[in-house]
Formats: C-alpha cells, structure tokens, sequence
C-alpha cells in the first residue's frame, strides 16, 4: 500500500555570493547552464524523476557535473563552491552555512515543482501495532509539508 502524506516545494540550494542570489525566486530557465549537484539515476529517487521533468519541458537537459544520493552531501558541495542544487523546502532547515535557498518556481498553469512524501506498507500483516499507525495515518488529511 502507498500512501501520500504530504508535498513539499522544491527550492534552489545557491552558494553565499552566487550571481542569482540576488532573485527573489528562480525559474528552470534561469538555471540553464549552471552547474548541478543532482541524484543518480540509478538511486531511483523521485528527485530525479521531478528533475529532468522539468528540464524537459523546457527542452533542455541539467548541466549535472556532480550526483549525490545523500541530500544533506548535495548542500555541504553547494556550500563548498561546487554547483547548485534542487530539493526540497525541509532541507533548509538543516544548519548548513554558505548556503542560500530561493523558490524553485514554475509558469502558470504547470503543476507546482514539489516533491510528495509518501508512506509504503504491506497491505498485510499481522502486528497491531502497525494495523493501528497505518489506520491512524490513513484517516489524517493530506497536507502540504
């Protein structure tokens, strides 16, 4: 069973001092040929997928120069001088320095750039304690994070 529990936004990870800093939101057109920090696809994430999404629609690829599939990793290398990264709004609360995060923003009409957090479980099982928290989490609304 899958369920979906909440979207978070995605935003721009930018090193202290990088020349879009000064935008208040930036756009995937603003980001055309700037150096990225992204995840592999061989790690599967959803990250990826949203990614070259979005890339795509735009008709141009990310100019990936490093893969992470550590998030936290991804934003020590923005901090560090190495590239910009996407991800999502959550992670700037991580006490990261030398990092700066803007709005990842889309035109109207396109769906909102997020990513959505989603709880996976077996549909059977015999512990209660699990048939109680899924029963919990099924009956909460779904939120944005």
């Amino acid at each position: 069973m899958r369920l979906d529990l909440a979207q978070d936004p995605l935003n721009v990870a930018l090193p202290v001092g990088h020349p879009l800093g000064h935008l208040k939101r930036i756009s995937v057109q603003d980001l055309r040929d700037q150096p990225m920090i992204a995840p592999a696809r061989q790690d599967g994430t959803q990250l990826y997928d949203v990614l070259h999404a979005l890339f795509d629609f735009y008709g141009f690829q990310p100019r990936i120069v490093y893969e992470s599939s550590q998030m936290p990793c991804a934003l020590n290398m923005v901090a560090a001088g190495q590239g910009i990264a996407i991800h999502p709004v959550f992670l700037q609360k991580l006490p990261i320095s030398g990092v700066i995060y803007r709005p990842l923003v889309t035109p109207r009409g396109l769906p909102k750039a997020s990513m959505t957090f989603n709880l996976i479980a077996p549909r059977l099982h015999g512990n209660a304690a699990v048939k109680h928290f899924l029963d919990t989490a099924l009956s909460m609304p779904k939120r944005d994070a």
